[in-house]
């Protein structure tokens, strides 16, 4: 009788250990080799639009285990400081190190080739130009770049190869946020260009600032990509008219005026021949010189 108790209480002890082993290794140790096995992987908290910011707000972290992750995963928040959204992010999408960009300080330049519709025949390196869009909808002129030295003159080619002198475009020294907004405001109409080195303070025109995120600049910008069976017959003929109109502010006077176009004083007063006086709010037909 006693040996059977002895070897009943050894079967229970055996059991118990048994049991509190699977126990420690289910509920301890196991979890604690998942969580050794697991990183954060950083994904969207909302929607981040291409250009935003990442910061703490839209952004947070899930654990992963190790042998999901891929190389392109970002796993730490150190790695998203500084930089915005390159394209479109969606709620509690993984973050991947394409969808991400550096955001400059707008101390790093590179060269921007730039055209215009009225590229000066005489421009060279060392001149600094001023330039601005006359948007295709309305006419009105914004300034993209108050003073930019050009670094380099590209002359366009003949079909055998040959370099010829007419000037097909310069390049300027810009920041990424500069070449954003000009590359922006090219949709909304013609680029201008004019050398500053012709320009006086008394004669240099005050133009209002290019602001892409404008809600004036967004509907100038929707009208002119509308189809052109869409746009008014008054838009068209503005559109193909050889000349552009232009508002004259306070200040202007046609030698200023002729040089913002490339054009001399006496060409803007034939075109209006009914103007003996400038005020502001005229309005002036200016024809383009490539015309």
């Amino acid at each position: 009788m006693r040996g059977k108790n002895k070897l009943l209480l050894t079967v229970l002890l055996i059991t118990f250990v048994a049991t509190s082993g699977m126990f420690y290794y289910q509920n301890v140790y196991a979890p604690k080799q998942d969580e050794r096995n697991k990183v954060f992987v950083l994904v969207a908290k909302k929607d981040i639009s291409e250009g935003a910011a990442f910061t703490t707000e839209n952004i947070g972290a899930i654990k992963m285990d190790k042998n999901m992750v891929l190389p392109n995963y970002i796993t730490t928040f150190e790695d998203m400081k500084g930089k915005s959204a390159s394209a479109d992010i969606f709620s509690n999408e993984i973050v991947t190190k394409r969808q991400t960009t550096g955001v400059s300080d707008g101390s790093k330049k590179f060269k921007l080739g730039l055209e215009a519709v009225n590229m000066p025949t005489s421009i060279k390196s060392g001149d600094a130009v001023r330039v601005f869009v006359q948007t295709t909808i309305g006419n009105k002129i914004f300034e993209i770049f108050d003073k930019k030295e050009v670094v380099n003159v590209n002359f366009k080619k003949s079909a055998s190869g040959a370099e010829s002198q007419l000037v097909e475009s310069v390049d300027l020294l810009v920041s990424d946020k500069e070449a954003v907004t000009y590359f922006d405001a090219q949709k909304a109409g013609s680029i201008f260009i004019v050398r500053f080195n012709n320009l006086t303070e008394k004669d240099t025109v005050i133009t209002p600032k290019y602001d892409m995120n404008s809600d004036e600049i967004r509907k100038l910008k929707v009208e002119a990509e509308k189809p052109v069976y869409m746009r008014s017959k008054e838009q068209e003929d503005r559109k193909t008219d050889s000349s552009v109109q232009y508002t004259v502010r306070t200040g202007d006077t046609y030698e200023s005026i002729s040089k913002l176009f490339n054009v001399t004083a006496n060409e803007i007063k034939k075109l209006n021949p009914g103007v003996t006086t400038l005020s502001p709010g005229d309005k002036l037909k200016v024809k383009r010189e490539d015309t």
